[in-house]
C-alpha cells in the first residue's frame, strides 16, 4: 500500500474511533438531539425507504406537514440510505463515521496545497475530532453539509481537468443534500470565490456550468423545499429574537485551546452560545497562528493563500456574532440573514480558517532550522505542553494523555527526527488528546424502546399539545423536565402519535400563529376542532373538559374527551372565497369553532336547519406517507374534513371518483359528501417533485454522458 493510502486509511480509522465502542455494544449516540430528534428522525425515514416507499408527508407531527420536502429528512442523501440498507443502529453510527471520514479526507486533501502529506494529515485528524466538528455530531445535517466543503475547496483550488465539472457540480449537489441549504450555498460561494480568484474571467463559463448542473441534481430536493418556504415562519424572515438566539461572542474564540476537561475550565470559559457545545482544538494547531506574522515576515508562508484565509476567518467571526455586537446584529439583518437560526453557525467556517493557519505555520516551523526561527521549537513545545498541564486535572484516562504528549515533545522538539515518524507519534497523541477532551459528545444509549413516556395513558387518535415554553417562563420545573417526558422532537414518530405541534425547521406561519393563539387565550374550542385530546404541562390547571391523568418527570398530563376526531363531517358552515379572510375569522371572539367551519372553494348546499358541531360517523382506514383512507357516514350530506394543513399537492376522492378539495378555516382539507356511506381517499402528490424529478434524471443523464465521452476521448 502506498504511504498516500495509509495515511487516508488513518483518517478514516481516527473518524471510525469514537464510535467504536457504541458499535460493539449495539447503541446510538445519546447526547442532546439524538435522542429526540435525529434518530427518531432518521429511523421513521430509513423505514420508509426500506419499506420502498417514498416519505413524502408526515401526517403525525404539526396537523400533517410536506416530510420530504424537508432537506433535514435526507430522503435523495445517498450516505443516509446506510440507515435503510443497514441496522439502523449500525447505519446511524456508520453515517456520521462517514461524514467525519469524509471532513478529513477532504482536509488532508486541501491543505496538501501548502504542506507537506504528514502534516496534512495530522492537520485532518485534528479537525476532524476537534470539539467544534465532533458537537456536530448531535447535529448531523451540519455534519452532512460541512463534511463535503474541504473537498470542494480542494477541487477549486486544483489545476482544472477535464470531467471536473461534473465532479465539483456532484460535490456541491451533496453539500446541499446533506440537509444544511444556507451552509450549503456558502461553501458554493466559497468555491465560486475561490475559482474566480484564481483563473478570474477563465473561471466564468465552468463555474456557470457547474452551478447548472448542481441545480439539476438537487431539484427533486431543491423544487419541493422552495415550496414549502412559500407562506413558512422563514418566508418573511424569523422575528430577531429566534434569528439571533446562539450567537457567538468575539471573546469566545479564547476557548479554541481550552478543553473543558480543563481544571477550573467551568470558570473561564465563555458560554454566550450552546449550539457548538465544544469549541476545543488541540493547542498544537489552534495556537500557532500567532507566530504568522513573524513567519510572514520572513517569506516563509504562501501570503495569498493565508491572506484567504485570514479574510474568511474574520468574516466567520464577525457574522457569527450575531446579536453580541451591535453593528453584527444590524449588518446580519441587513443581508437578509434572519431567515436562518443560530448565527453561530458561520463559526464554523472561522475554525476551518483557524486550522488551516495553524497548520500552515506548522508545517513552516518544522521547516525552520534553529538558526532562521530560534523560537519555533519553542512556540510548538508550549503547544504541545498545554495539554499535558491540562491532563493533569483530567477525570478520564489521564495517564495515557501524559505519556502521549511527553513523548510527542520529546520526539518533536527536543530529538528533531525526520517527519517519517515524529509526525505519526503527534497525530496519535492529537486524536487522544481530542477524543479525551470531547467524550461527553459522545454518550450512547441502546435505541430507545417503543414505550415511550406517557405512552400507556395516550390514544393514537388524539393530538398532544404542550404547555413547555408558556412553563419554562414560570418556572423551573419545565425546564428541568427531561425532553421525553415533554414528549419533544420527533418521540411521536415512535409510537405513532399525533401531535399538533411540530419539530420541523420549518412550519406554516398561518397554523404556528393559530396554534400559538389557542394556547394563549386559551381558545378550548380551536383545540378541540384540531383534535387536541391531551395537554402537557407543569403547571396544575383547572379548566372545565379537562382531568389529569398521569405525570411523568414533573410533566402532568390532561385529558379532554370532547377533542375532535381525526375526520369529522359538517353541515353547518359559512362560505368565504376568500383563503384569508376565511383563516381570519378564527381569530374572531364572535366565532366558535366548535358550531361551525368557515369553507373556501364550491361547498354543498347548507341545509336550513344545518346542526352545530359534527353529524354522522367516521373512522379512519389507513394512513400512509402520502394518502389517508377514511369511512364515512352522512346522514343529510355535508362536509368531511380531516383535522391536517393542507398544502399543494392533496387531491381527493370520494368513491374512488375524483372530487374536488376545499379548504376549511383557510388551513385544513375538506371534501364534499352525499348522503350515506362513502369511502373519502386523500392523495398527496406534489407537482414540485414531479418536475423535480424530472429535472434531476436529466442532470444524472447529463452527467453520465459526460463521464462517457471523457473516458472515450481518453482511450481514443
Amino acid at each position: 500500500m502506498k504511504r498516500g493510502a495509509w495515511r487516508v486509511a488513518f483518517i478514516a480509522l481516527a473518524a471510525l474511533a469514537p464510535f467504536l465502542p457504541m458499535l460493539v455494544r449495539g447503541e446510538v449516540p445519546d447526547f442532546r438531539d439524538h435522542r429526540d430528534y435525529f434518530v427518531p428522525m432518521r429511523e421513521a425515514t430509513a423505514g420508509a425507504l426500506r419499506g420502498l416507499e417514498l416519505p413524502l408527508w408526515n401526517s403525525l407531527s404539526g396537523s400533517g406537514e410536506p416530510w420530504l420536502a424537508n432537506p433535514q429528512t435526507g430522503v435523495f442523501y445517498p450516505p443516509a440510505w446506510l440507515m435503510a440498507l443497514l441496522p439502523f443502529k449500525t447505519g446511524y453510527a456508520i453515517f456520521l463515521a462517514l461524514h467525519l471520514a469524509i471532513a478529513g479526507i477532504g482536509w488532508r486533501r486541501l491543505m496538501l496545497r501548502w504542506t507537506g502529506d504528514g502534516v496534512a494529515t495530522l492537520s485532518a485528524c485534528a479537525l476532524l475530532l476537534s470539539g467544534p466538528i465532533l458537537s456536530l455530531l448531535e447535529l448531523s445535517t451540519v455534519l452532512a453539509t460541512l463534511a463535503w466543503i474541504p473537498l470542494l475547496l480542494a477541487f477549486a483550488l486544483e489545476p482544472r481537468a477535464s470531467g471536473s465539472i461534473v465532479r465539483d457540480a456532484v460535490t456541491i449537489a451533496l453539500c446541499f443534500l446533506g440537509g444544511e441549504p444556507l451552509l450549503a450555498a456558502v461553501g458554493a460561494l466559497l468555491y465560486a470565490s475561490a475559482r474566480l480568484a484564481r483563473e478570474r474571467r477563465a473561471s466564468l463559463r465552468p463555474v456557470s456550468l457547474v452551478a447548472a448542473l448542481a441545480f439539476l441534481l438537487t431539484a427533486a430536493q431543491l423544487l419541493p423545499f422552495v415550496e414549502s418556504l412559500q407562506g413558512s415562519d422563514r418566508a418573511n424572515g424569523l422575528d430577531r429574537a429566534s434569528a439571533l438566539a446562539q450567537s457567538m461572542a468575539p471573546l469566545d474564540w479564547l476557548r479554541i485551546p481550552l478543553s473543558p476537561f480543563a481544571p477550573g475550565a467551568a470558570s473561564v470559559t465563555l458560554t454566550s452560545q450552546r449550539f457548538l457545545p465544544s469549541l476545543y482544538v488541540v493547542p498544537v494547531i489552534a495556537l500557532l497562528p500567532i507566530v504568522l506574522p513573524l513567519l510572514w515576515r520572513r517569506e516563509r508562508v504562501p501570503r495569498r493563500a493565508c491572506g484567504g484565509w485570514l479574510i474568511l476567518f474574520a468574516v466567520s467571526a464577525f457574522i457569527s456574532a450575531g446579536s453580541s455586537l451591535a453593528v453584527t446584529e444590524r449588518v446580519y439583518l441587513m443581508l437578509g440573514l434572519e431567515v436562518n437560526r443560530y448565527p453561530v453557525k458561520f463559526a464554523l467556517f472561522g475554525v476551518l480558517a483557524l486550522v488551516a493557519l495553524g497548520t500552515i505555520c506548522l508545517d513552516r516551523l518544522l521547516e525552520c532550522t534553529k538558526e532562521e526561527a530560534p523560537w519555533g521549537a519553542a512556540v510548538i513545545a508550549i503547544a504541545a505542553l498545554l495539554p499535558l498541564l491540562l491532563a493533569f486535572g483530567a477525570r478520564w484516562n489521564a495517564a495515557l494523555l501524559l505519556g502521549a504528549w511527553v513523548v510527542a515533545i520529546a520526539v518533536v522538539v527536543v530529538a528533531k527526527p525526520t517527519r517519517a515518524w515524529a509526525l505519526p507519534l503527534l497525530a496519535l497523541a492529537v486524536c487522544a488528546d481530542s477524543m479525551h477532551s470531547s467524550q461527553f459528545l459522545l454518550k450512547s444509549q441502546p435505541l430507545p424502546l417503543s414505550v415511550m413516556p406517557h405512552d400507556s395513558l395516550l390514544s393514537r387518535e388524539r393530538k398532544v399539545v404542550r404547555l413547555e415554553q408558556l412553563d419554562r417562563r414560570s418556572g423551573a420545573v419545565a425546564s428541568s423536565a427531561s425532553r421525553g417526558a415533554w414528549l419533544g422532537g420527533y418521540l411521536n414518530l415512535r409510537n405513532s402519535q399525533y401531535d399538533a405541534m411540530t419539530a420541523a425547521p420549518v412550519i406554516d406561519a398561518r397554523y404556528e400563529r393559530l396554534l400559538d393563539y389557542a394556547l394563549a387565550r386559551p381558545r378550548i374550542d380551536i383545540l378541540d376542532f384540531l383534535g387536541a385530546g391531551y395537554l402537557l404541562t407543569t403547571r396544575r390547571i383547572d379548566v372545565p373538559g379537562y382531568r389529569e391523568i398521569g405525570a411523568t418527570d414533573g410533566v402532568r398530563v390532561y385529558e379532554r374527551a370532547a377533542a375532535l376526531s381525526p375526520v369529522t363531517i359538517w353541515e353547518n358552515h359559512v362560505s368565504q372565497g376568500d383563503r384569508a379572510a376565511a383563516f381570519e375569522s378564527l381569530f374572531s371572539e364572535s366565532w366558535s369553532a366548535a358550531k361551525q367551519i368557515v369553507v373556501t372553494g364550491n361547498a354543498p348546499a347548507r341545509p336550513s336547519d344545518a346542526v352545530d358541531g359534527t353529524v354522522g360517523r367516521t373512522r379512519v382506514v389507513a394512513t400512509t406517507w402520502s394518502s389517508l383512507r377514511a369511512d364515512v357516514e352522512s346522514p343529510r350530506g355535508g362536509v368531511a374534513v380531516v383535522s391536517q394543513r393542507d398544502a399543494p399537492g392533496w387531491s381527493v376522492a370520494v368513491d374512488g371518483a375524483e372530487a374536488q378539495p376545499l379548504l376549511v378555516d383557510g388551513l385544513f382539507r375538506g371534501v364534499a359528501v352525499p348522503v350515506g356511506r362513502h369511502t373519502v381517499e386523500w392523495r398527496y402528490a406534489p407537482r414540485s417533485l414531479a418536475i423535480g424529478a424530472l429535472l434531476s434524471v436529466t442532470g444524472v443523464a447529463i452527467a453520465v454522458i459526460t463521464i462517457f465521452r471523457r473516458r472515450r476521448r481518453k482511450s481514443a
